[in-house]
């Protein structure tokens, strides 16, 4: 349980510096990063007071994993960060991160 907490602790801290330093370009990059980092925060609140995440959502129509809204929060917004690095951003907007 402490690894996830630490784990989840500095992958907040890592996104508030890349937003912090603009190391997340564009505004839509930035709001799907914010996403990320509410879902992340949504779900350690929950392993911090209920020592697990609690899982609200069940779709019984078809087999499907019980989830929250934190966990859609953070799937969708990485789905659509992929979306933007793969399609959106061009090569030049990226060399901040290959540059020595």
């Amino acid at each position: 349980q402490w690894i996830f907490l630490g784990l989840t602790a500095v992958f907040v801290i890592v996104v508030i510096v890349a937003i912090a330093t603009k190391l997340i370009q564009g505004r839509f990059g930035r709001w799907m990063a914010l996403f990320v980092l509410a879902g992340a925060i949504g779900n350690y609140l929950d392993r911090l007071h209920h020592s697990y995440v609690i899982d609200f959502i069940y779709f019984s129509l078809i087999y499907f994993p019980v989830f929250n809204v934190a966990d859609v929060y953070i799937v969708i917004s990485t789905i659509a960060m992929a979306i933007l690095l793969i399609f959106v951003y061009q090569e030049e907007e990226m060399e901040f991160l290959w540059k020595k």
